[in-house]
């Protein structure tokens, strides 16, 4: 089981979502990603899929800030959250361990 799950909400954020991802995937410790996607269609969905554990869609009018991330909280499975959106990264590579 992993120590932490990230939940990231994403919709159209094809521009930064890999750097977002990437900075996840090296740090200190492996976190479990999950996305949380709200209707993207620009290449964030295939982006997504290189980099994260599970990727859940969801129709872009069931979407609120909230909403997003209790789905992304009930399909985690460490004991620790954590939420960004895709478009926000770690500016260091301990985040998750120094938290």
């Amino acid at each position: 089981m992993p120590e932490a799950s990230v939940i990231v909400r994403a919709r159209d954020e094809a521009a930064t979502i890999e750097r977002t991802l990437k900075s996840l995937r090296s740090q200190t410790v492996d976190p479990e990603i999950i996305v949380v996607d709200s209707g993207s269609r620009d290449g964030t969905l295939e982006i997504a899929r290189r980099y994260c554990d599970r990727l859940i869609q969801i129709r872009p009018d069931e979407f609120t800030y909230g909403r997003a991330l209790n789905i992304g909280a009930r399909a985690a499975s460490a004991p620790v959250h954590f939420a960004l959106s895709a478009h926000c990264w770690p500016e260091r590579d301990d985040w998750i361990e120094r938290s």
